[in-house]
């Protein structure tokens, strides 16, 4: 992927690759920078300038084809080829992330699933390996796992992020309490309360001054 892209870019650029595999078949077999936008929730001049943005040999005119444009993301973005997974903290969060039938298809390969409670692990059924919290470390350098996933208790996250970063994960979608990586990592902090605090926000904008885009 190329460094000058704009995180904002990039955000909605992934937002549109996986969107292209469900269109409405309304839609037929062309869709629209307008279309694209209303459904990520920006403005087709957006849309337009995000795929610009990859200087791809695209066909816009009358719309773009849904699978030219997804592999153009894909080429991009480098997400051809598989990534390597695991899951950190196996409550009901991170046992329902481990049965997510969509990784697959969206090129990601879960290789494992880690807890602390040992019994936990005993009693699980999992198409993976399960294991103990503290072989992390040694169990992601072994299998080259470069991503990881934390659903882990607030008190068990730093140590979380720390044997993970420090068996070569570059990068962590985190579920939990803040944590502090080093900067060759990369980390997206996913906060549900977070985001209903946001849209609760958003629904009251028009009292408050507040504006969506």
């Amino acid at each position: 992927m190329k460094r000058t892209l704009p995180l904002p870019s990039l955000e909605r650029l992934c937002g549109i690759y996986g969107l292209l595999d469900s269109l409405p078949e309304t839609l037929g077999n062309r869709v629209s920078s307008r279309e694209l936008g209303r459904a990520i929730g920006q403005t087709a001049e957006t849309v337009r300038k995000d795929i610009a943005h990859m200087k791809a040999d695209i066909v816009s005119a009358g719309g773009y084809d849904p699978a030219e444009l997804k592999g153009a993301i894909a080429s991009y973005l480098g997400l051809q080829e598989p990534r390597r997974a695991c899951i950190a903290g196996l409550g009901r969060l991170g046992q329902a992330i481990l049965r997510y039938p969509g990784f697959q298809d969206a090129g990601i390969e879960i290789c494992a699933g880690f807890d602390s409670d040992t019994n936990k692990l005993e009693l699980l059924a999992s198409p993976v390996p399960l294991l103990p919290s503290y072989r992390i470390t040694e169990y992601v350098q072994k299998e080259k796992i470069s991503l990881g996933i934390i659903a882990v208790p607030p008190d068990q996250a730093q140590i979380t992020a720390d044997r993970l970063t420090a068996g070569g994960v570059r990068g962590i979608v985190n579920f939990t309490v803040p944590v502090s990586v080093p900067e060759t990592v990369n980390m997206r902090h996913v906060s549900v309360l977070d985001e209903l605090r946001i849209l609760a926000a958003l629904a009251d904008g028009a009292d408050q001054n507040i504006q969506e885009k």
